[in-house]
């Protein structure tokens, strides 16, 4: 079963914000349980195919409507 990990008000706190971009992709990516790995392969992707993470972020959000994502 997925979980989610966003905070409650679905942003990083302050002081992890302040970090660089990957950074935070990195913490999400440890968050969510994904390995360091996969997680190297696809991060170039997301940092210069800006289309893909949106098309991947209204998959997610489609699906928490649903409720298939976020139980």
């Amino acid at each position: 079963m997925i979980k989610d990990f966003a905070p409650k008000d679905g942003q990083l706190p302050e002081n992890l914000a302040q970090k660089t971009i990957a950074w935070q992709f990195a913490v999400c990516a440890e968050q969510a349980g994904i390995i360091e790995k996969i997680f190297n392969d696809v991060l170039p992707l997301m940092l210069t195919q800006p289309g893909l993470v949106e098309k991947i972020d209204s998959a997610i959000f489609f699906k928490r409507g649903k409720g298939l994502i976020g139980r």
